[in-house]
Formats: structure tokens, sequence, C-alpha cells
């Protein structure tokens, strides 16, 4: 839901303040982020990461397909972007 709303609503990076092991469980769903400071302490050790939404949905779409087609069904309609990275994904 939030990648097809993401998209509808033209947001290209997500920005996060991540508890240090969740990029690790996130990277098994394809969902790659990019370390953008020092690991803080705020509630606990996190890090500040960066998504840009194209590497994210191409990711996904390689390691979860069905992922992508319940969020373009929940979009329902298939922004540009996630149509492309979808098809390219599937070539892939």
């Amino acid at each position: 839901m939030i990648f097809a709303q993401s998209w509808r609503y033209g947001v290209t990076h997500w920005v996060g303040l991540l508890d240090a092991s969740l990029p690790r469980f996130l990277r098994r769903l394809g969902i790659t982020c990019q370390p953008i400071g020092s690991v803080i302490e705020f509630r606990g050790t996190r890090q500040p990461v960066l998504a840009d939404l194209r590497d994210v949905w191409q990711g996904v779409a390689r390691r979860n397909p069905d992922l992508i087609r319940l969020a373009e069904r929940f979009a329902n309609e298939s922004p540009l972007p996630m149509s492309q990275a979808t098809a390219h994904a599937a070539a892939n």
C-alpha cells in the first residue's frame, strides 16, 4: 500500500530512521536502503537511511512478484514506473 500511494502522489524516495536489524530484514524482501549518516541512539540504536523507490520496486519485483501484483491491484491503476520496473525485473 505504501508503494502504491507513494507513486500515486509522486514520492520518489523514502527516508527513515530504522532499528539496526531492520535493513537486513528488508533486504530479504528486496527492499534496499542506503545509510545516510552515522548510527545514533534514539529509543534504541537507529540507522538513518534513504531508499530510491525505483530501486525498491525493482528489488521487490525480483524477490517477491506477488507483492508487486498486490500493490498494483491496490493502486487500482498501474503507474508507469511500477509497470516498467515489474516488466524489467520479470525479464531478468
